[in-house]
């Protein structure tokens, strides 16, 4: 494997972080050869399905990937909305999150290329995922989070033995301010930036490619017509439309999906890029969202080339919304997004009642992150748990009165 500048053709070796040197375009990871139908039907794990298009051996790897794509008809039934709808449930992933598709190669290419520590920056999901592959990796994990970060996504991280550190306005700045911050903390930690934001390191963006192989695969190779993802920074959903193109290309399916990306209204650099008809995504000054895990100020343009490559398209979603929505998938489908995921679900909406999607069409919603996750915003709405005299009756009234 090798990065290649997508806009200069320059070459790098694996490890090398942010963008080309010689333009400033965005790297992207090469290989020799394309992806292996006969490895794909024998393999069982994420490296021996897919492993001749990841960037590492997968020494630190396990159980990540396999997760399941479930019909959704309860859900789209409570929609209005006649296509037939999947979910990939990424929340299956070890950590509760895709980010463990994303880590699982990257720490493993740092330890097989002789690093003793990582570093991220992260809303939450990365750090545990990152945590976790560095404690199998048996590598040092540093983690920078958001000052505001949830406080029970800081648990898992420290329950793997990272350090944790809370960074006052750490997304702020823009991306190259946040590029100057984390190259020069990686550079005084002599650690491996792991950072999972294709710009700063091409090689994360590899790992979560392999949803859209499952999806595929699943689908008896074929691919939905359309994709919605929740995304902050793009790199989920160019990431997933990397895969289609690489299933095309391999000559394993035929065309790809609309990449729709759902972002919070008040964290919405796509979507505003795409209703103002902008060249390059818009940075969003303040992000005002409860949805911690797409507040992203900034995006990349691969995120906004992939919807408009696709003929895809980006929505925002108030905070009302995204949160009535983790009820909603949960009570109609048995999955609980964390409200950040949970996007996925009023952008439907919205793409239905623009008439983007038919009743021929088969969408699939990236369930991104577990509910466990992020509890507050939903807890928020919730009245007291009542209680109950010992007394089948009074058991019984509570109840009625819970109705």
């Amino acid at each position: 494997m090798r990065l290649r500048c997508s806009d200069c053709a320059a070459e790098y070796a694996p490890t090398t972080s942010f963008q080309c040197r010689e333009c400033g375009g965005i790297l992207a990871a090469t290989y020799d050869g394309p992806l292996d139908a006969d490895r794909i039907a024998d393999g069982e794990t994420l490296f021996e399905k897919y492993g001749n298009r990841l960037p590492s051996r997968g020494t630190a790897a396990g159980d990540e990937g396999a997760t399941p794509l479930l019909r959704a008809d309860a859900l789209a039934d409570v929609l209005g909305v006649e296509a037939t709808v999947y979910l990939k449930d990424e929340r299956r992933n070890p950590t509760g999150s895709f980010k463990d598709r994303a880590l699982a190669p990257a720490i493993s290419l740092a330890s097989e290329s002789g690093a003793e520590g990582v570093v991220t920056a992260s809303t939450g999901n990365a750090a545990a995922a990152c945590a976790r592959y560095a404690a199998r990796a048996g590598l040092d994990c540093y983690v920078l989070v958001e000052e505001t970060a949830p406080a029970k996504k800081l648990l898992e991280p420290r329950a793997y033995g990272a350090n944790v550190v809370r960074v006052e306005d750490l997304f702020a700045g823009g991306e190259a301010a946040l590029a100057d911050l984390l190259r020069d903390v990686a550079d005084g930690l002599d650690a491996y930036l792991a950072f999972a934001y294709q710009p700063f390191n091409a090689v994360l963006a590899e790992g979560v490619k392999t949803v859209s192989y499952e999806v595929a695969e699943n689908l008896a190779f074929d691919v939905p017509d359309v994709v919605v993802t929740a995304t902050g920074g793009g790199d989920n959903l160019a990431a997933q439309y990397r895969g289609y193109r690489e299933l095309r290309a391999a000559g394993l399916t035929s065309r790809v999906p609309r990449m729709v990306g759902a972002q919070a209204a008040g964290a919405a650099p796509l979507a505003t890029a795409v209703d103002a008809d902008a060249d390059s995504p818009v940075d969003v000054e303040e992000p005002a969202t409860v949805a911690s895990g797409i507040a992203a100020p900034f995006a990349g343009q691969h995120g906004l080339d992939a919807i408009r490559d696709s003929d895809g398209t980006a929505i925002g979603v108030g905070d009302d919304a995204l949160v009535d929505a983790v009820t909603t998938t949960s009570e109609t489908t048995g999955v609980w997004p964390e409200p950040a995921s949970a996007t996925v679900v009023p952008a439907l909406e919205r793409l239905a009642d623009r008439g983007a999607v038919s009743a021929d069409d088969v969408v699939v919603l990236t369930i991104t992150g577990s509910g466990h996750k992020h509890t507050e915003p939903v807890e928020a709405r919730l009245e007291d748990v009542p209680t109950a005299a010992r007394d089948a009756a009074a058991v019984a009234g509570a109840f009625a009165a819970e109705r």
